[in-house]
């Protein structure tokens, strides 16, 4: 399988980033992690083709990780795509979902595909296909701001997520809203880690590593202003923590036995 890192910006746009998004390629289900703004363009810069992906998994929908979704699904129909796309999102967040995808004209009886929608719960174990699976699990980086006629409490949903695909286990933070979230999956030894950096510090990173211990730790969502720190604080890691701490880039790809 290979994990390919569409777009490692943060929110903030950047001429050398795209937003949020990781295409998991396996035998059994293609699977795209967010779709923030831009990635049907991000998706052609790495040369993965529209009609490859079986399934889009959302861990929230802050603009860089969500709103995509209505010009990557046009871009399908386009294209006159045939095969069936699953969406993975939060029960509580179905219906803003379905909702979006109305209000840019993409109606279901109108794509050309069959178009599934599928509620995930926290802490629950999702099959998707043989051999692949997920569970999400709630962090702290969306919560109730300016009263609940802002934020409505049934949409906090922020989701940090691990993978079981092929025998690789995966974990993904996605946005936190503090370091604790780094550890939501502390009992796992997973294969791969792959954590943001806008929301936490250098060495934040430095001891979810150490408690974590991974085989290899990725670093994403990055914002252009922390760029250098990143960069100044790998540098003065020793050699054995540099082979297995990677800082990613747009269309990185990485491939697991």
């Amino acid at each position: 399988m290979k994990i390919i890192f569409i777009g490692t910006g943060s929110g903030k746009t950047s001429k050398e980033r795209f937003h949020s998004s990781i295409f998991l390629e396996s035998a059994a289900f293609n699977l795209l992690i967010d779709a923030g703004d831009g990635v049907a363009k991000a998706l052609m810069n790495s040369s993965i083709d529209f009609n490859s992906i079986n399934g889009i998994i959302f861990t929230h929908y802050h603009a860089d990780h969500f709103t995509g979704i209505g010009a990557l699904i046009t871009q399908m129909k386009i294209s006159g795509r045939k095969l069936e796309l699953t969406l993975f999102t939060h029960k509580n967040l179905v219906e803003p979902l379905i909702n979006l995808l109305y209000y840019v004209y993409m109606f279901p009886e109108t794509l050309g595909f069959n178009l599934k929608i599928i509620g995930y719960r926290f802490a629950e174990k999702m099959i998707v296909a043989e051999d692949f699976s997920f569970m999400a699990k709630q962090n702290s980086h969306v919560v109730p701001k300016g009263g609940i006629e802002f934020y409505p409490e049934s949409m906090c949903i922020s989701s940090s997520l691990s993978f079981t695909i092929a025998g690789n286990s995966i974990v993904y933070t996605s946005d936190v809203g503090s370091p604790n979230d780094l550890y939501l999956f502390d009992t796992l030894k997973p294969d791969i880690y792959i954590t943001e950096m806008a929301h936490i510090e250098p060495e934040d990173l430095y001891l979810v590593f150490k408690k974590i211990n991974p085989a290899k730790m990725f670093i994403t969502h990055i914002d252009d202003e922390k760029f250098n720190k990143l960069v100044d604080w790998y540098d003065n890691l020793d050699d054995a923590l540099r082979d297995k701490i990677t800082i990613c880039n747009d269309g990185l790809v990485e491939t697991l036995g």
